[in-house]
């Protein structure tokens, strides 16, 4: 029998895709006949399968298995069909693994657990768990949830046989967090665990979601239901209060979530009133249980100054005023998970995880060593630091006004291309996505003349001998107190920000006690 199945879903994956096999081939190694790699094109569109296709007549362990476009559930279930692996794990066409694995895995299964978790940093030997109770699902709940949450589905390999056994499958239906409930409902499942620090997978990009989903909204709530379920036979065992630590967890990222990415977009585009955006909020926290979560402090440290915000103004129930600071405008985006925070990271800082990314380290790797909470970023540093040299990763304080003709360039740009803001900043060398965000909300709302308004000396678009003599070099004291002034700002804010609470909270009161 094959030792291991990968299922690997793909949709038009062709720009990275040869890159990802080549790193499969090298971690099955010598072991092809113990491993078989099931390549399950979700219908692509564009040279996918005709990569894949070559790759499989190049090595036999690799299969083709084509299918309409449903989403990666369904080409996931699709794959646990088709497999024939002892064990199997899920892994994304465009990241990498380490070599020679599937020599150490075999190391792994010896004693043939239900699940093999691999990657973790929180142990230092292989550890196998037997007989698991309720208390240890618990920790098993909240390991997966640590930090920032390793609740996807790499690293982690599950036996064929135990799959079958409890009909595990993929939920079609929930767009976010699929992954997340699969791992849950494994765990509930499970007799036997190995925990590894091992290393195997190496996120290269980041894998979410278009920022305004549809699907969101009965997602979450499928989602919430679900996990809230399956938590509820662990509650009385919860003897420490691990499990209300992770269930607080997934309720506060998963309902902010819903602000950031539904129905604030909603808002912003006028789909629906503030007041009816609103209502509906209260409701599916009051219905759902989210607000228990939403003074739980205790996971500020993963969320971004926007989201940290979004939780202090959820605590006192102030829905409409949350929605308002959906607002994308006034932020600078850092984070998938965490929301929008403010810039901190030096040129130095920069230049150094740019050198080390290029020397041949991923950018996951990069990001936990200077502490950038999305690798996403370091990938941006890259690419500004490809096409505009040292300059493109400055830490640069505009002093200038940009012409309202060179704005309108640049959102026709975007609009002709149909680019996202950071590849849009990308694209004119603006050092701030969020400039390009003020200027179409400006061009939307007054029309073209607020885009010619100006502020202090007028910017045009030069030549490049113009822009280099347009530039000054910050000396390092000067960077430092820019720098601080940046974090006093942030302190400043949040400061204001709990005032405004407070005093809101008092006047509820006053306004009750005088109606009593």
């Amino acid at each position: 029998m094959t030792a291991i199945s990968f299922i690997v879903p793909m949709y038009n994956s062709a720009s990275y895709l040869e890159k990802n096999l080549k790193s499969i081939a090298q971690m099955v190694g010598q072991k092809r006949a113990e491993a078989e790699v099931l390549l399950v094109d979700d219908g692509s569109t564009d040279e996918t399968r005709a990569i894949a296709y070559r790759y499989a007549k190049k090595y036999s362990f690799i299969q083709v298995i084509e299918a309409f476009h449903q989403g990666v559930s369904v080409a996931r279930n699709l794959g646990v069909a088709n497999a024939t692996g002892k064990y199997l794990t899920f892994i994304d066409s465009d990241d990498e693994f380490a070599p020679n694995f599937v020599d150490v895995f075999e190391t792994l299964i010896v004693k043939e657990p239900d699940l093999v978790f691999v990657d973790l940093e929180t142990v230092d030997k292989d550890t196998l768990l037997e007989n698991i109770d309720a208390k240890q699902k618990i920790s098993l709940f909240k390991l997966i949830n640590r930090g920032r949450g390793n609740t996807g589905i790499g690293s982690k390999f599950f036996k064929r046989s135990f799959l079958e056994q409890y009909n595990l499958k993929f939920d079609p239906e929930i767009a976010i967090s699929e992954d997340a409930l699969f791992n849950y409902q494994a765990i509930d499942r499970a007799s036997s665990i190995l925990l590894s620090p091992q290393k195997f997978y190496y996120v290269l990009e980041s894998h979410t979601l278009p920022y305004y989903n549809p699907k969101i909204l009965e997602s979450e709530v499928r989602y919430r239901k679900k996990t809230a379920t399956l938590f509820k036979t662990y509650f009385d065992k919860d003897t420490v209060g691990e499990l209300l630590w992770t269930d607080n967890k997934i309720k506060l990222i998963g309902y902010i979530r819903l602000v950031d990415r539904y129905f604030g977009p909603q808002y912003n585009k006028n789909e629906i009133t503030l007041g009816e955006a609103a209502k509906c909020l209260r409701n599916i926290a009051e219905n759902y249980a989210y607000t228990t979560s939403f003074k739980d402090k205790r996971h500020d440290n993963v969320l971004g100054l926007r989201y940290r915000v979004f939780r202090r103004l959820l605590a006192k129930r102030l829905y409409k005023t949350t929605l308002i600071e959906v607002n994308p405008l006034s932020w600078t985006k850092e984070s998938n998970l965490g929301g929008f925070t403010m810039t901190k990271f030096s040129f130095e800082d920069k230049l150094r995880a740019v050198n080390m990314y290029l020397r041949g380290y991923g950018s996951n790797t990069v990001a936990k060593v200077y502490k950038v909470k999305n690798h996403s970023n370091i990938l941006m540093w890259v690419k500004r630091y490809q096409k505009y040299g040292i300059d493109g990763l400055k830490v640069r304080y505009p002093k200038y006004d940009y012409d309202g003709n060179f704005k309108l360039n640049v959102l026709n740009w975007r609009k002709r291309h149909k680019a996202s803001y950071p590849e849009t900043a990308l694209q004119f060398d603006i050092s701030n996505p969020g400039t390009i965000a003020t200027w179409q909300r400006k061009l939307d709302t007054k029309g073209v003349d607020a885009l010619f308004t100006r502020r202090g000396r007028a910017k045009h678009m030069t030549t490049n001998n113009n822009k280099q003599a347009e530039k000054s070099e910050l000396s390092e004291l000067e960077r430092l107190r820019a720098e601080n002034r940046a974090l006093r700002v942030e302190n400043e804010y949040l400061k204001k920000l709990d005032a405004l609470v407070q005093k809101r909270g008092h006047r509820k009161k006053n306004i009750k006690s005088s109606k009593n």
